[in-house]
């Protein structure tokens, strides 16, 4: 019983690790502001 309850939990944990990745591919200066009032600011430069 102690098994299937670690497995359930653990399979649980990493489908919400799975489910939260996403991937955000920003070209240009970016600022998002959030629902929660978090402001993130993304800067693209060029290298070469």
């Amino acid at each position: 019983m102690k098994k299937k309850i670690a497995v359930l939990c653990a399979a649980a944990i990493s489908l919400g690790l799975l489910a939260s990745c996403g991937s955000t591919s920003v070209t240009e200066n970016t600022v998002e502001l959030k629902k929660d009032g978090t402001v993130i600011e993304y800067t693209v430069e060029d290298f070469s």
